[in-house]
């Protein structure tokens, strides 16, 4: 209710510790997909990567780039999308290795 101190932040940080576990949870099983034979299944992939990776996560961002040489065309641009969403706003390590990779 509105006011309670019952639970409070207590009850928020154990909400949000539930959510980021399910979260991870998530996120692996999208990077495990990332190497699927099926080239829709390696975007739509991407794409739940790119939602659910922390912003600046390395690991998430080593197991992207891989993905901006893939044979399909919308693979490597839902990698692009997906680096964009993870990286860091301004890290140009991630843009730099990005358009290397697709000029």
């Amino acid at each position: 209710a509105a006011g309670s101190t019952d639970g409070g932040d207590d009850g928020a940080a154990a909400c949000a510790a539930s959510v980021a576990g399910v979260g991870a949870e998530h996120l692996d099983r999208a990077l495990a997909r990332l190497e699927d034979e099926d080239w829709g299944v390696r975007r739509v992939a991407l794409t739940a990567v790119g939602e659910l990776a922390p912003c600046g996560e390395r690991r998430v961002l080593e197991a992207l780039v891989p993905h901006l040489s893939d044979d399909d065309e919308d693979v490597r641009t839902a990698a692009v999308a997906a680096i964009g969403k993870v990286a860091t706003p301004g890290d140009a390590e991630w843009s730099d290795r990005a358009a290397k990779l697709l000029d």
